[in-house]
């Protein structure tokens, strides 16, 4: 199976705790696995389908636009 709920479960659990540092190391390792999934996928409409309708994927993506409005209004 995809390692992508591991490393998104292992994010959601170190920043509830506040290791912060490790929180977003385990998203980076869910989105480069995500997207390493998602680049096998030629048909573009296929591939956009799989990241915006599988809900890890989704989640991820939405952490993502999330952290980059948190580092531009700061």
């Amino acid at each position: 199976g995809s390692p992508v709920p591991i490393h998104l479960c292992l994010f959601e659990a170190l920043l509830a705790v506040g290791e912060n540092a490790d929180a977003e190391e385990a998203l980076t390792r869910a989105e480069e696995a995500m997207n390493a999934a998602a680049d096998k996928i030629a048909d573009e409409a296929a591939r956009a389908r799989f990241l915006a309708n599988v809900v890890e994927h989704a989640r991820i993506r939405e952490l993502r636009r999330e952290s980059g409005a948190n580092r531009r209004s700061s």
